[in-house]
Order: structure tokens, then C-alpha cells, then sequence
């Protein structure tokens, strides 16, 4: 078995994003909109389903925000770090 060894320079190597930054960034923006339409519904009358008045819309929409910024925070600042590391002169 041969060994491949790395030849790209530091300045061309690209850090990998990890998947959960992703998940965070999308369950971030899809809170935003399900949020955001949330309190557009209180303003207006409904469809009058059963259940309205407790405005899963919002509910749903919080959680997913809180998620979203939970998984999203920590991984942006992970990579920042990284890339702090990796800047020349430092």
C-alpha cells in the first residue's frame, strides 16, 4: 500500500464546513420565515381551524429560530477561529 501524502500549501487548503453549521443555517432561516408569518397571521383573520388559537405558527417558527441559532453560533465561531489559526503572520 502506498501513502499519499498532502502537497497543497496551507494557503490553498480549504477547511471543510461542518454539516451542522449548514442544518443551523437553514432551520435559522426557516424559523425566520415560519416566525415572521406567524405575526403577519395575528394581525388578520385566519382560516378558523381548530387549533389557531394557539398559533403553532409561532411556536414552531421560535423553536426552529432557537435551534437553528444554537447549532448556527457555535460553528461560525469555530470556524472564525480556524481561520484566525491559519491566517499568515499569526
Amino acid at each position: 500500500m502506498t501513502e499519499t501524502k498532502d502537497t497543497a500549501s496551507p494557503k490553498t487548503q480549504r477547511s471543510l464546513v461542518p454539516i451542522w453549521f449548514w442544518v443551523g443555517l437553514i432551520l435559522t432561516i426557516y424559523g425566520t420565515i415560519i416566525t415572521i408569518l406567524g405575526l403577519l397571521s395575528l394581525s388578520g383573520e385566519g382560516h378558523g381551524t381548530v387549533l389557531a388559537h394557539l398559533h403553532p405558527d409561532l411556536w414552531w417558527g421560535g423553536i426552529m429560530l432557537l435551534f437553528g441559532l444554537a447549532l448556527l453560533v457555535p460553528q461560525a465561531l469555530r470556524l472564525r477561529k480556524q481561520e484566525r489559526k491559519t491566517e499568515p503572520g499569526r
